[in-house]
């Protein structure tokens, strides 16, 4: 499938067994996943969110995964929010990954190989014991740009970059990125039914502001940015 776009779409599932809320396999050529909301909600099972496997674009037209909820409920079993499995030029932006799991294997925001990732003004949010990012290999030319990201986890290790990092400045150290990124506690509206959008405090705060984008100039709801 070339071109694939799949856009402002609301999938939910309350199994208790495999979940795959959306799998784009071998989707080439500027492959478009925005404006979705993802909910697991079965508090059981293996659950992966978005998952992105041997996507292939180009430096004038990479795939964009934005403004995207992934919500995964998944009690002890493995969860990943987004799985980015050997992609090339893919644009990570505005997404909120939030994962409830009790397993030391689950990860927010999960990037394995692939090239040319631009990864900025995502939440990736773990209240289990998992990590918030893990990228598998480290090294340079898998992940190009990281900034203007959120990563908390209360698990032993925030991210996996070479080997396991335990807080922001420990991954800053490993990727020489991520300088305005940040690690704080997020008030969701409600993120047992899969409402991500910012609540309480969080609403007005300006450290959750992000940057500009020029690929992304609206939000889920359509509101300018």
């Amino acid at each position: 499938q070339d071109g694939l776009i799949y856009r402002n779409n609301v999938v939910t599932s309350y199994g208790t067994y495999y979940n795959y809320m959306l799998y784009a396999y071998y989707c080439d050529n500027g492959t478009q996943i925005t404006g979705n909301k993802f909910s697991a909600l079965g508090n059981a099972g293996t659950k992966y969110g978005i998952m992105m496997y041997y996507n292939d674009a180009t430096s004038s037209n990479p795939s964009l995964v934005a403004n995207n909820f992934v919500t995964l409920l998944s009690g002890g079993s493995t969860a990943y929010g987004i799985y980015a499995y050997r992609n090339t030029y893919l644009d990570l932006m505005f997404n909120t990954f939030y994962l409830n799991s009790n397993s030391t294997s689950s990860r927010a925001l999960y990037t394995y190989y692939g090239y040319n990732y631009q990864v900025t003004n995502n939440i990736a949010y773990h209240v289990g014991r998992g990590y918030a990012w893990y990228q598998y290999p480290g090294g340079s030319g898998y992940i190009t740009n990281s900034d203007y990201n959120l990563f908390t986890t209360n698990g032993n290790y925030l991210a996996y970059w070479g080997s396991n990092r335990t807080d922001l400045a420990a991954l800053r150290a490993a990727n020489g990125m991520d300088a305005n990124s940040i690690d704080k506690a997020v008030n969701f509206v409600d993120e047992t039914t899969g409402d991500l959008h910012l609540g309480g405090g969080s609403e007005d705060d300006p450290d959750l502001y992000g940057n500009h984008e020029t690929r992304v100039t609206d939000d889920i709801d359509k509101d300018t940015r």
